[in-house]
């Protein structure tokens, strides 16, 4: 009988071994690099904790210093510019009291001045304010700063400069409101609001800019890149529907890049709510920004809902996939546009012999076609935690019906694409994004367990009147919102980390973040 022949190749077990020691290796320099992004974080945290500071009493005047502008204070009453903030000549009784709501949460969230230094830099400018680079406690911030409109007809304030009462106020109202509530990873981070000489609104600074700006510098190439990208952004907007805003201005230059490239929603000034039930064509019907308004918003009366974002999410999509501008070959846009829109015109690409499909993959393909259907009601929502679909008309009808063609989640379908891509060589990388997430998502709930215990005491305090219970109910009510979207985000982390909630890197780590 003649001998077996020997093997030349590697046996099963060698195979096996050799798979054990590179897993192993890739769990390990993940974690090490978890674990030093992790004390850095909370070194942070334990900082800012510290940098608390109590509600000044007056407000603050401009002085200069040699690296910058900072503030001091003067004798004008604070509560005064509150109101100055707040409150138009010709609101009506019931306006008001809604107004005085705001008013009281805003001073929950106003900083002391005087440890504020702009440096000279300008980061960005819109249509009714500018932002610049400043300090914080020795921390970087961006700082939101007004700019009066040309030729606008507005009235000297505390603040002693000409503020268009009706415009910028009110949008700095409504941005302070949706950031005070929305707490979640993917939207940008209110730090406070400082009251003069001019109002000021601190978040978070992204050093990258903004999406436009990364696009422009030739990031976010590779389709998985693409698609893990556009997935934090459609899980901040999930967000935000959740707490029933509608952002009305989602576009690439209102998403900020942050650290490790994660998406920040920002520039809630437009925003509205999903609960109203009167919205005027000259308000929310008209905002937003031409190539990414939804056909509906172009409707006599306007029809206004969270799908008006979904629309606007296409666009921003097919911007990041196909690298062009919208409707770049479109003469007299502002006229033609709408027309367009409504008759089912969507973005091509510049050279007519290119089809923009051939630039991506099938699933993204059907995912922006589905985005920017033109029956508001057959676009998917961003996620299980989004508001309801349905707007409001301008005749105060409520959409109940809207959205029940719409089976589809658009977070869902970013992350099965996102799991689907991450094979191979970006198997490591893919890891190491979804340890941040969840490092990101239990600081975050942390940070809202130390929210609940604080509104839990306010709520006993004898002291608390009807008017602050009822906005203690409304916080407390948001905060729960932003504690389900976030163990629903750990969950999803979780599942898709090898082995998935029962994994060895997912095991690991959330023994470390209960440590």
């Amino acid at each position: 009988m003649a001998p077996p022949p020997m093997s030349t190749g590697t046996s099963a077990v060698e195979t096996s071994g050799s798979t054990g020691i590179i897993i192993g290796v890739i769990v390990g320099v993940i974690l090490l690099l978890v674990l030093a992004l992790l004390i850095l974080y909370r070194r942070r945290r334990e900082t800012r904790r510290k940098l608390i500071v109590v509600t000044p009493a007056v407000a603050p005047t401009k002085s200069s210093s040699a690296d910058g502008t900072s503030y001091s204070h003067s004798s004008t009453s604070s509560s005064d510019m509150v109101s100055s903030l707040t409150l138009s000549e010709g609101a009506s009784a019931s306006a008001r009291a809604r107004m005085t709501r705001a008013q009281e949460l805003l001073k929950v969230w106003e900083l002391d001045a005087r440890e504020i230094t702009i440096l000279e830099k300008q980061l960005g400018e819109g249509g009714q304010g500018v932002v610049v680079r400043g300090l914080w406690h020795g921390i970087e911030v961006a700082i939101k700063q007004p700019r009066p409109p040309k030729g606008s007809r507005g009235k000297q304030n505390a603040f002693g400069s000409t503020l268009a009462l009706d415009s910028y106020n009110q949008a700095l109202r409504r941005e302070v409101r949706a950031l005070s509530r929305v707490r979640h990873p993917n939207v940008i981070k209110l730090h406070g609001v400082c009251f003069g000489p001019a109002p000021m609104l601190l978040m978070s600074y992204a050093p990258s800019g903004t999406l436009q700006d990364a696009l422009d510098n030739q990031k976010f190439q590779t389709s998985l890149e693409m698609v893990r990208l556009l997935a934090g952004i459609a899980r901040g907007m999930e967000a935000v529907h959740a707490h029933k805003i509608i952002h009305l201005d989602l576009k690439p230059e209102n998403v900020l890049i942050g650290p490790l490239d994660v998406p920040w929603i920002t520039d809630f000034g437009l925003s509205t709510s999903a609960n109203m039930t009167s919205i005027s064509q000259s308000t929310a019907g008209g905002r937003g920004t031409l190539p990414f308004k939804a056909p509906e918003l172009f409707a006599h009366p306007p029809w206004v809902g969270p799908e008006a974002d979904v629309y606007a999410f296409a666009i921003l999509a097919w911007i990041v996939v196909c690298g062009e501008q919208p409707y770049a070959n479109m003469h007299a846009a502002a006229t033609s546009l709408p027309q367009a829109v409504a008759q089912g015109v969507r973005p091509t690409l510049a050279d007519p012999s290119e089809e923009w499909q051939d630039k991506t993959t099938l699933p993204m393909v059907r995912l922006i076609e589905g985005c920017w259907h033109a029956e508001y009601a057959q676009r998917p929502t961003f996620g299980s935690g989004s508001a309801p679909p349905g707007g409001s008309s301008e005749g105060g009808e409520v959409g109940e019906e809207a959205g029940k063609g719409a089976g589809s989640r658009v977070v869902a379908m970013l992350e099965k694409m996102e799991h689907s891509l991450s094979r191979g060589s970006e198997l490591e990388a893919s890891q190491l994004a979804l340890a941040m997430r969840l490092i990101s998502t239990e600081s975050e709930a942390e940070t809202l367990g130390a929210s609940f215990v604080q509104i839990g005491a306010a709520q006993g305090d004898a002291t608390t009147t009807a008017a602050e219970q009822t906005e203690l109910a409304e916080e407390k009510a948001a905060l729960e919102t932003s504690q389900r979207l976030l163990r629903q985000n750990a969950f999803a982390v979780l599942s898709q980390m090898p082995g998935g909630t029962g994994g060895e890197i997912a095991v690991a780590l959330s023994a470390m973040l209960q440590r």
